[in-house]
């Protein structure tokens, strides 16, 4: 009996270490997860891109100070809406001394140029009307012309006394031949000085006359440039005064409604800023100096987005590609937008070439967009519409093939190479190879 209960110890222990052995055998092998399979789908495939950037204005402008002053009145605010010539700022205006000075003297010299003028032209105005209006130009002997026309007339009253006396003596003689008083041979010669005397006569009254002609339009060139010299100098001093006022206050009688001391707006549109406050002191803008900004007006109904995109993508993009604007100011909301202008020339940023971009965003009746918000811009690159497709995880990449394991039979799977088309990064268009309705391996236990 004792014997029997050791044999059934010795049994026992050896089916539990047997038992131990297989249970740990079972243990250590790996466990086969069920293989899932997928079949292709019917979807859109997009391909796009992402740019970040800004929306601002296209047209912004700085309004900036053309007189160094003080700012002595600010009529907007930023958000304020303004019209083109619209007096966004007055400002006090600061003499210089130096330029007080030259254009005081400038006055000066104009007074004393305007008392020379006048004296000159009312002396050659009693001249010409004298001489032209009352016919009295040997009066006055003041010119070479005046002279030659006085010895010109004297010879012509000369040629006159002479014809006179020869046209007297001719008659004379004419009577005293019909009487046969005198010979016919001394007739002959008072018709022959008859003749000399009058041709005499209409020579010197020709050269009388343009003597006179002459004369007279010196006379009249003469008073002409006194009258323009007089109105010059009338322009220079009023000219010199204006200048003077401007200086010391920044308006003229003439210009008060523009001027300088108003700071106006160049453009319509909305003030976005204005970064000077009442009684600061600004500079005007010159050849050294940019000049203080007054204000900042922009035209908030034509926006743009300007951003950057990388040089690998650039040369598929194109002018009047259209784009989406999502605005992280602004929720559940997006924005239509073309492309109008693509940078010909890359910069280097962050260690990459990027190429600047404008686009043209299409605003709505309602809508308002600030200056300054940041944006991404999605842009279609590429595009398939219903297009057979599978998740690009599932599929097998080989020797510049591409792969996906279909099922064979008891559980087993077998590569079949297929032809792909478009990725957006997550499916793949499935150009051959696979058909609608057919079942592949998902890949890595994915779904």
């Amino acid at each position: 009996m004792r014997k029997f209960f050791r044999i059934l110890i010795v049994i026992l222990f050896i089916l539990i270490f047997i038992g131990t052995l297989a249970f740990l055998y079972v243990k250590s092998r790996p466990k086969t997860a069920p293989v899932k399979t997928v079949s292709p789908v019917v979807m859109d495939i997009v391909k796009k891109t992402v740019v970040t950037g800004s929306i601002v204005a296209r047209r912004e402008v700085e309004i900036k100070a053309q007189l160094s002053g003080i700012v002595d009145e600010i009529m907007v605010e930023s958000g304020d809406s303004v019209k083109k010539g619209q007096v966004l700022a007055r400002l006090l205006l600061v003499p210089n001394l130096v330029r007080v000075n030259e254009a005081g003297a400038r006055v000066k010299k104009a007074t004393i140029a305007l008392e020379d003028a006048d004296k000159t032209f009312e002396r050659v105005k009693r001249r010409y009307e004298a001489s032209i209006k009352g016919g009295n130009l040997l009066t006055q002997k003041k010119s070479p012309n005046l002279i030659k026309l006085h010895l010109a007339e004297k010879d012509l009253n000369q040629a006159k006394l002479s014809l006179q006396d020869a046209q007297n003596t001719y008659d004379r003689d004419k009577e005293l031949i019909a009487k046969k008083i005198i010979p016919e041979s001394s007739f002959q010669n008072t018709i022959l000085l008859l003749s000399i005397a009058r041709e005499e006569y209409d020579k010197t009254e020709t050269y009388y006359q343009m003597v006179r002609a002459e004369t007279v339009d010196e006379t009249e060139e003469e008073y002409q440039k006194a009258e323009i010299d007089h109105k010059q100098a009338l322009e220079e001093l009023a000219a010199a005064q204006n200048n003077l006022q401007l200086i010391q206050e920044g308006i003229t009688p003439g210009t008060r409604d523009k001027s300088n001391t108003l700071i106006r707006a160049t453009i319509d549109g909305s003030v976005l800023e204005v970064p000077v406050k009442e009684g600061s002191l600004v500079v005007e803008t010159s050849t050294q100096s940019s000049g203080t900004t007054i204000a900042v007006v922009a035209d908030m109904t034509d926006m743009i987005f300007e951003g950057n995109v990388d040089e690998t993508e650039v040369g598929k993009l194109h002018r009047d590609m259209p784009l989406i604007l999502t605005i992280g100011a602004i929720e559940n909301r997006s924005f239509e937008a073309r492309i109008e202008h693509i940078a010909p020339k890359g910069k280097q940023i962050s260690g990459t070439i990027q190429f600047g971009l404008r686009a043209k965003v299409a605003l709505e009746a309602n809508s308002f967009i600030r200056s300054g918000y940041s944006a991404t811009a999605d842009i279609v690159l590429e595009k398939r519409e219903n297009v057979l497709a599978v998740n690009e995880g599932n599929l097998i990449f080989k020797k510049n093939a591409v792969f996906v394991e279909v099922p064979a039979g008891s559980g087993q799977f077998k590569k079949r190479k297929i032809e792909t088309g478009l990725s957006d990064g997550i499916h793949i268009e499935v150009l051959s190879g696979l058909a609608p309705r057919e079942h592949i391996k998902v890949q890595g236990g994915g779904k």
